[in-house]
């Protein structure tokens, strides 16, 4: 899914404007057409072309509107993108900054740590175990010359 505004990279040219490329303000909840990689392309081509965004001049933002988080559902494609005031409250922002927040930083786990927390992901079903990789046929052992 592309993020939007607090999710992306400002440094990142593939980023910096991917937010603001999801919809037009004249056709309220009318998405973009295209393939995240377009507007990626997109958004480089504009941060080549020395465009950059000044968060004190800006008055609109995208916001996501209805059920975005719906199991299966992907706000792109129900026309969920709607241009608002800056004072707008959005809710669902909101909560994915707060769940951000809460995420475990396992960057100074021990490989025990981590081998365990993969564990109780796994019997959580969250995760699955990793597939064995499947067993290459080796040379065939057969009878040396001479032997019966």
């Amino acid at each position: 899914m592309i993020p939007m505004q607090g999710q992306c990279d400002p440094d990142d040219p593939e980023e910096f404007a991917l937010w603001a490329l999801v919809g037009i303000e004249e056709t309220p909840g009318v998405p973009m057409i295209t393939t995240e990689l377009s507007l990626r392309s997109l958004s480089k081509q504009l941060a080549d072309a020395g465009f950059r965004h000044h968060p004190d001049l800006q008055v609109r933002k995208a916001v996501i509107l209805g059920a975005p988080d719906v199991e299966g559902v992907h706000w792109m494609g129900v026309g969920q993108i709607s241009w608002v005031g800056m004072d707008y409250r959005d809710e669902i922002a909101e909560a994915a900054a707060e769940q951000a927040a809460q995420r475990i930083d396992f960057s100074g786990a021990t490989p025990a740590q981590l081998i365990d927390a993969a564990a109780q992901l796994e019997s959580m079903g969250v995760v699955r175990a990793p597939e064995a990789a499947p067993v290459v046929d080796g040379p065939v052992v057969g009878r040396a010359e001479g032997f019966p």
